[in-house]
């Protein structure tokens, strides 16, 4: 994975437009060499830094035809001035799957967009629960929204987030009890992400992060 941990601590992102890479019918974000973003929706051009890279905490890449976020970490790195401090990634309206732990890369994301996409496994989404900064997440129009609970599921996942498919979430949603089977389903996710994770930067961190999860559940 490429590390982006290094805070770009005098670059101020925070007035900026998002960077509009939708309807580019990208396939892989390992293909976007000298694909640059659209104006239109946001009605005016980007913001770029000395170095020519985007400045910009926001990145749109929904209604392409990605079945993947896999190697969102240098698409980032290589376009943004300031990518450690990304706090908006749209996914929506694409072909995805599955979520990624590159996801994890962006430690200061507050906003996730997945909805209108293909992911079929709700432990999937538990991953996102090591982003401690998130606070809005968007999954219906996924094939998990059928799951019986799907909203408790990933309320009990995601205790962080204070809104979920653009509909805040309830005192009574965050007291509910567990969904069924809500523990095993987690532990089976914990296992899967600590396997694709090893040897990696972020196993101790994600590792340190379980287990003060664990201990808030009990």
């Amino acid at each position: 994975m490429v590390d982006i941990e290094l805070l770009e601590s005098n670059v101020d992102v925070s007035n900026t437009p998002p960077a509009d890479y939708s309807f580019r019918k990208v396939k892989s974000l390992n293909e976007t060499e000298g694909l640059r973003p659209r104006s239109i929706r946001i009605g005016k051009e980007v913001v770029r830094g000395p170095s020519g890279k985007i400045l910009s905490n926001g990145l749109w890449l929904n209604n392409n035809n990605l079945t993947s976020i896999r190697h969102i970490s240098r698409f980032v790195n290589s376009t943004f001035e300031a990518p450690a401090k990304m706090e908006w990634l749209d996914f929506s309206y694409n072909q995805i799957v599955d979520i990624h732990e590159e996801i994890l890369n962006f430690k200061n994301l507050k906003i996730l967009y997945l909805h209108g996409n293909c992911i079929d496994n709700i432990g999937s989404i538990y991953k996102l629960s090591k982003l401690k900064h998130l606070r809005a997440v968007t999954l219906h129009g996924n094939l998990i929204e059928a799951v019986p609970f799907y909203r408790r599921f990933v309320i009990y996942f995601l205790p962080q987030i204070k809104c979920l498919d653009f509909v805040a979430i309830s005192p009574r949603e965050q007291k509910a009890p567990e969904p069924p089977d809500a523990s095993a389903i987690r532990k089976k996710a914990a296992d899967m992400l600590y396997a694709a994770l090893k040897g990696t930067s972020l196993m101790k961190e994600v590792q340190i992060e379980e287990r003060s999860q664990i201990k808030a559940l009990k």
